[in-house]
């Protein structure tokens, strides 16, 4: 009976490690009612080196739904505060990128912080973060399972529109976690993230895994429930919270900032489809019953500048105010070196430098060769005359020696 309970259990563990390895972690949602964030983290794998110089790494993988650039900076905690010890290269998006980073770092932190940022217009916008609690501290209390110790909402500062929280207490070394959010009992969002975390860290009461997922828009009221799974080394624990989101009805303002003439458009759609488009900055109001769609465009750069606007896409609610920002910067200007090389037939060489100023990225190097044959008198009188020299010399001793002949005799 021992051995047919041992092998129920084993299938079991390859069961749920199977179903997390295949589950999807692809963003699943219904665009009617929710709008998603610019990029998701959905895999973060944390590692730490016992070294003469202590040093951490992490490897990452994004899904990124909005054009542009994203980078990843690593926080930790001493008693003084909180610290940036490295940052990543920039990436850009959309599709998944790969955001890993290793750095140095001082012994005596206690906590670390894997944070997600979009650069919009020479700034770095904080998106979400995954963090460790806990750590480096002497833990008196026994191992204890993985657990959702609670589940939060909280206004994006940013953003706009709501993260969720997810605690988890005594995490494994593997931990998988999916969100799903129902309204009225419809699935309209799901998504997973699988974090690892180095193995000493594992199985503590004393270590919290904190993981954010959005922020997410919810467009329409109703009730809502979100759902959050955790599965590590084949335990499975769940929790939910219910709350009510009241249907709203007003105006949305919304501005485009352009002090730089690039010529703009801006989509929209809510129960109608609307546009509007600009060289200038603008300003205008929409009456919406729910949550709105909007992407923004550059259709036209004023001379020598490239644009961006930012963000390209969002969500609104009713009460909202939208603000969109034109970021223009010059394109370097190149120099562009012509070197021009003519050839004589007597062997004179002559070289021009030419120097001009253009909007190209490369330099053109032309070299020239030609041959120019003299034609002017004054350039074969030389000739004649060395001639006539050559023949003088020949024909003079010649006719001497016939006149000393005749007078001798001979």
């Amino acid at each position: 009976m021992k051995k047919i309970v041992h092998v129920a259990v084993i299938i079991l563990c390859l069961f749920l490690s199977i179903l997390v390895s295949t589950s999807s972690q692809e963003m699943n949602f219904d665009r009617e009612y929710v709008s998603l964030p610019p990029a998701e983290t959905s895999y973060l794998s944390i590692a730490t080196s016992d070294s003469f110089h202590p040093a951490l790494a992490s490897k990452a993988v994004v899904h990124s739904l909005e054009s542009g650039s994203y980078i990843a900076s690593l926080y930790a905690l001493y008693p003084s505060g909180w610290e940036e010890v490295c940052q990543s290269p920039p990436v850009y998006g959309p599709g998944k990128i790969d955001l890993s980073m290793s750095c140095g770092v001082r012994d005596g932190y206690q906590g670390i912080r894997y944070s997600l940022f979009t650069r919009r217009a020479g700034e770095n916008i904080w998106i979400q973060s995954i963090g460790v609690d806990g750590v480096g501290v002497y833990c008196l209390r026994a191992a204890a399972p993985p657990n959702i110790k609670e589940v939060t909402l909280e206004d994006h500062r940013d953003l706009g529109g709501m993260l969720v929280h997810v605690v988890l207490n005594s995490p494994g070394d593997d931990n998988h976690v999916s969100v799903r959010i129902y309204r009225d009992g419809q699935i309209v969002y799901e998504f997973a993230k699988t974090v690892s975390i180095p193995g000493e860290w594992a199985y503590s009461p004393c270590i919290d895994l904190y993981i954010d997922f959005g922020p997410l828009y919810l467009k329409r009221g109703g009730s809502y429930t979100i759902q959050v799974e955790m599965i590590s080394h084949g335990r499975m624990v769940s929790r939910s919270i219910t709350f009510e989101r009241p249907e709203a009805v007003g105006w949305i303002t919304v501005s485009v900032n352009n002090p730089y003439g690039a010529l703009w458009r801006v989509y929209w759609s809510d129960d109608t489809l609307g546009t509007r488009s600009g060289a200038g900055s603008d300003i205008w109001s929409i009456r919406a019953t729910s949550g709105v769609d909007f992407r923004a465009e550059i259709l036209g750069n004023p001379t020598g500048y490239i644009c961006s606007i930012y963000p390209s896409i969002a969500t609104a609610l009713p009460g909202d105010q939208l603000s969109f920002k034109i970021d223009c910067t010059p394109i370097p200007e190149k120099t562009v070196t012509y070197t021009t090389t003519t050839t004589r037939t007597e062997t004179q060489t002559v070289e021009r430098i030419v120097t001009a100023t253009t909007y190209v990225t490369k330099t053109i190097t032309e070299t020239v060769t030609a041959t120019i044959e003299k034609t002017t008198i004054a350039s074969t009188v030389p000739m004649i005359l060395s001639i006539a020299a050559i023949v003088i010399a020949i024909i003079v001793p010649i006719i001497f020696l016939m006149i000393l002949r005749k007078k001798t005799g001979h």
